[in-house]
Order: structure tokens, then sequence, then C-alpha cells
């Protein structure tokens, strides 16, 4: 009983700081290149375009009598640090949240602008930023918009979503969803549980999953190492431009299934499948232990061995007058040599 006491008063103490906010903000000028700091245990980060020479910092916090926060400048690197003072500003972190009175970091940068965030807890929201980008976060959402030039995601527990990027992407979620919107360039998505799932996206892309689907609708314009991996899940791959590829499909339990025929098919087994689109070009290799394989452009279809397989058209006989024809294999396909 005594405990739940306690229980109650801490709960009713925190709630009792949800009332009002308080909002610090700062002004640095700049010269040029940039580079934002922010260290944040627990916090919302917004960083949006703002005005050139100069990066505008606010924070909210619910009471800053329970935060320790602090700015520094050294050139045009600027840093930006908060954490809770103790127990009881983190207990009251979600109802803050749920109350819309969360702690909040939104910066205003130039265009062209570096950035290393981190925290432990919260959403992350970039928009609108050109430049060498890291975000790290233990626990939450980050969504990047709208952005050029290289960016590093890593989140423990959280998805990342990413429209309207052009460059570099490395990201890396430990559990939680990869979503890929609009974009062009050069990708790593790592997921060790969840989904990653990319659309109307081209360039080199290397896609892997512990335990979730990948579904990729995209073109792959370049690259010998493109790959999609998944040891349990599916993996489904919709080339939307019909581009010259080489493709490499395997899965240890499932079907390999391609739409259309391919222009050549190099080998083909129970799970197995190697062929060439157009000319050949770009290498595609796509992997899954555990899950179904299926790369789509079109409306005709090729299975593994234990399927059948279209028949050459063949013109119309009299069988009093024309003897059966010898089985003949089918031009380009080599008859079956399992995995």
């Amino acid at each position: 009983m005594k405990m739940k006491l306690n229980l109650l008063i801490v709960f009713l103490t925190a709630v009792s700081g949800l009332v009002a906010a308080d909002k610090l903000s700062k002004e640095f000028t700049l010269t040029e290149s940039p580079t934002l700091i922010i260290e944040a245990d627990a916090a919302h980060v917004i960083i949006e375009k703002g005005s050139e020479g100069k990066i505008t910092v606010e924070v909210k916090v619910p009471d800053k009598e329970d935060f320790r926060v602090s700015s520094s400048q050294i050139g045009d690197k600027i840093r930006i640090n908060l954490e809770h003072k103790g127990i009881m500003s983190w207990l009251a972190f979600p109802l803050h949240a749920i109350d819309k009175n969360e702690v909040v970091i939104r910066a205003e940068v130039p265009r062209q602008c570096n950035l290393e965030l981190s925290t432990d807890a919260g959403r992350v929201d970039v928009t609108g930023i050109s430049g060498d980008i890291e975000v790290n976060t233990m626990s939450g959402v980050v969504s990047l918009d709208d952005i050029e030039e290289d960016v590093r995601v890593s989140t423990s527990t959280g998805s990342v979503r990413i429209e309207e990027f052009s460059g570099k992407l490395d990201a890396d979620v430990n559990a939680g969803t990869i979503k890929l919107n609009n974009s062009k360039g050069d990708f790593l998505l790592e997921s060790n549980t969840g989904r990653i799932e990319v659309r109307n996206s081209s360039g080199r892309f290397r896609a892997s999953s512990n335990m979730g689907a990948i579904d990729f609708e995209g073109t792959i314009t370049e690259g010998e190492d493109n790959f999609f991996s998944s040891d349990v899940g599916s993996v489904k791959v919709t080339l939307s431009d019909k581009k010259d590829l080489d493709i490499d499909a395997e899965t240890d339990l499932g079907d390999v299934t391609i739409y259309p025929k391919p222009n050549k098919i190099i080998s083909r087994g129970d799970r197995h499948l190697a062929a060439q689109i157009g000319t050949g070009g770009p290498k595609l290799r796509i992997r899954s232990d555990v899950g179904s394989i299926k790369i789509e452009k079109g409306t005709m279809m090729i299975r593994g061995d234990n399927d059948t397989l279209p028949e050459p058209e063949t013109p119309d006989a009299t069988p009093e007058t024309t003897p059966d024809a010898p089985d003949v294999p089918t031009p380009g396909i080599k008859p079956p040599t399992g995995k």
C-alpha cells in the first residue's frame, strides 16, 4: 500500500508540471560551412531550413528548473546540450508528449549545413537541408525530407522514413521499419527486425533484414553489388523502369518467380534462378533463407523447376500425316541442375 501511495505521489507531481512551458532561444552568427551538434537525453528535435548566415535555436521545456540546457560556439560549430536533472523529469517525459507539451529543440539553419544529432529518446525531423548529416537515437522515429548529400541514420528502436533524398544514405535500424520514397542515390539499408520498403527510387541498393520483408519498387541504375537479403521474410522487387539488368535470386524455403519472361535464363533450379533482362548490366543478387522471392515487370511469368514453363508456339499439324516431333529443349533454357 505504501509503495502504491509513493507511485501515486510521483505521478501527481509529474502531472503538475504539464500546465506551462518555458522557452529558451538563441541566435548564432555564422560565416560558412556551419555544423550544428545537438545532444539530448530525451527530446523532439526539429531541424528546418532557415536564413543564410545564422542558426536560430529554440528550446521548449515544461519547466526550465527540471533541465540543464547549454550552448557553445567555436567558429562555425554550434553545440546544444539538453538533459533532465532527475528521475522526476524522466517520469514526466511521456506524459508531456501525450499532453502536447513535450520537450522540443527546434533549429533553423542554412540550406547548406552539417548536422550531428543524438538523442536517447524522442522523434527527430529534418527538412530541407543539404550537408553531411548523422542521426543517432536509442528510441524514436527519424523522418528526413528534401535532403541532399551524405546521411547516416542509426536507431535502436524506431522507424526511419526518408522522402525526396538525393545522395548517399546509410540507415541502420535494430527494431523498426525503413521507408524510402522518391529518392535517388547510393543506399545501404539494414534492419535487424523490421520491414524495408522502397518506392519510386533509383540508384544503387543494398538492403538486408534479419527478420522482415523487403518490398522494392524502383530502378537499379548502377553497381555490381546490388543486393536484397532477408533471413526470414519475403522479397518483392518491382522494376519500375525497364533497364538492362543481371539477376541472381535464391531462397532456401519458398518460390522464386519472375514477371515477365527474361530475355535470357542463365540457370534455374527448384529455388534458384539466374536471368538476364535486356542485354544485362548492373547486377542484382536476391537471397532469402525463409520466404518467397518475386520479381515483376509485365504480365508473363517464369517459375522454378517444380512449375511448368511456357511452351513455344508450334504450327497446327495433321496427326495422320505429321509424325510426332522429338522433344527439343526450349531455346535459352538449360535443363534443371538444382541449386
